[in-house]
């Protein structure tokens, strides 16, 4: 988020030279601008978030619970995960699909250990199911891998197979409890502030995690695109008057490439149709097409601007 308005936010970054108005163009679907509240009480909280006042208690959800008072998951745990959340970045759904994957191979490895009398490879092992559970808040098992972690170090094996036993049966448990978490996390996701045809943030997402990788400014690269794609409408449409279709349709197909890199969908799907008209010599339309990705454009520059200036 931003304190900066968003319609002030090309003229803030030397992308234009006009000083927004109150006539300032703005969407049905944008919302009234509003300083970042995060770390407040105003902060945006889902209904089922666990950082939410009326959260639903994701522990009571489970069944088959043991008498332990002990919490099955770490709701503070998952509530970081959700505000490291980002399209394209990282994704809470996947570090716990991930972790469900994985933490059975682990539990093979342990037993395999124990078996040998490997402590060495039982402390080992212990320990990384103890990092994995706590990476997504699973802490009765992750406290039960650190005594399993103990009594390999100390050689002891006389119980381990007992307490592999608890981190079978407290592994179960939590996996039902993410997934009660990730239905309800799924549910209670923030609805998108964009025209789902117009904008894709997940590319844009990807291009934006190359920043500070080499050279690369991901603030130029915006810049460029919208220089480069308003160049090669103008050649298009010259193009067009020329009835040069081979040109026409390599800038199309150009333009479509670089708008995929952005997210832009309707600057995509009207660039492969002006491409495709230009492949079989057909200039009908092609002209309508033009005036509608310019239009496109600039519907996608605004809804741009707004996106990232929300998220900055």
């Amino acid at each position: 988020s931003s304190k900066i308005p968003p319609e002030w936010h090309s003229w803030i970054h030397h992308l234009t030279q006009n000083k927004p108005s109150d006539k300032t163009k703005s969407f049905s679907w944008q919302k009234k601008y509003e300083e970042n509240l995060t770390g407040t009480a105003r902060a945006y909280k889902p209904e089922g978030s666990l950082a939410s006042d009326t959260k639903k208690n994701i522990n009571e959800d489970v069944e088959d619970q043991t008498d332990d008072t002990d919490k099955i998951l770490d709701a503070d745990a998952l509530a970081l995960l959700e505000e490291l959340e980002s399209p394209g970045v990282f994704s809470v759904k996947e570090l716990i699909d991930t972790y469900v994957e994985t933490a059975p191979d682990y539990i093979k490895l342990i037993e395999e250990a124990v078996k040998l009398g490997d402590g060495d490879g039982v402390a080992q092992q212990a320990h990384a199911l103890k990092g994995s559970c706590q990476s997504v808040g699973a802490v009765r098992v992750a406290n039960i891998c650190e005594r399993l972690e103990v009594l390999g170090k100390e050689g002891q094996f006389e119980d381990t197979m007992d307490v592999l036993g608890e981190i079978r049966t407290e592994f179960e448990i939590a996996r039902k409890a993410l997934n009660v978490y990730l239905q309800n996390h799924d549910e209670q996701t923030k609805p998108t502030d964009y025209p789902l045809d117009l904008f894709d943030p997940t590319p844009l997402e990807d291009l934006r995690a190359l920043e500070g990788l080499g050279d690369f400014s991901f603030e130029d690269t915006r810049v460029l695109f919208f220089q480069d794609v308003s160049k090669r409408l103008f050649s298009a449409r010259q193009a067009l008057l020329e009835n040069d279709c081979e040109t026409w349709s390599r800038e199309a197909h150009t333009i479509k490439g670089s708008a995929k890199d952005f997210g832009a969908l309707k600057v995509v799907d009207l660039s492969d149709r002006l491409e495709n008209l230009g492949k079989n010599n057909d200039p009908s339309g092609a002209s309508e097409i033009l005036n509608q990705l310019k239009t496109a454009l600039e519907e996608f520059r605004d809804v741009l601007d707004v996106y990232l200036s929300q998220r900055d």
